[in-house]
């Protein structure tokens, strides 16, 4: 919700009336939100077009790849050891989470979520911003598998290991 937040502060168009990044009950009574931002237009004639509020809410999905990209890029030219502890937790939270939180994001296009709001200010497809956020996606699960070997070398990625236990018939 904080890009969000962001985008409509730098936004002259709207301004944010409420603000709150933490886990409340919906006001419409739907159940329970993580976070939310409420936005007013401050000015009719330029919010008439639809382009402002389309970028509002591309906010989070640019915020999710600049994280991604930055610590996959720190994490593979070496900046940071990715199998420290730092180089692991640079993973998670700066690459496993971003990319679920993209990626969820995508593919969750019921009508109040961001998909579903770029595509009708955009006046787009609903299913071609899913499909865009899906291809994106699948190449950030391959730079996420790439890593995940980094940060944990020598786990068996998919192999069977050799076990010690031994069966002998008694007889």
């Amino acid at each position: 919700e904080s890009s969000h937040a962001l985008a409509i502060a730098l936004n002259p168009n709207y301004e944010v009336v409420k603000y709150q990044p933490y886990p409340h009950s919906n006001p419409n009574g739907s159940g329970i939100v993580f976070g939310s931002v409420t936005a007013r237009c401050a000015n009719q004639e330029a919010c008439a077009d639809k382009t402002g509020m389309g970028v509002i809410a591309l906010a989070p999905y640019i915020t999710a790849t600049t994280i991604f990209v930055v610590s996959d890029t720190l994490l593979s030219t070496g900046a940071v050891n990715p199998a420290s502890i730092t180089g692991r937790v640079l993973y998670f939270a700066g690459m496993a989470v971003p990319w679920w939180d993209f990626f969820f994001n995508s593919v969750w296009a019921v009508n109040p979520a961001d998909a579903a709001v770029i595509a009708r200010n955009f006046e787009i497809p609903r299913w071609s911003v899913m499909a865009t956020g899906i291809g994106i996606s699948a190449v950030g699960f391959c730079r996420l598998w790439e890593g995940g070997k980094r940060a944990f070398p020598g786990q068996s990625h998919g192999q069977a290991k050799e076990s010690n236990l031994v069966i002998v018939p008694m007889g």
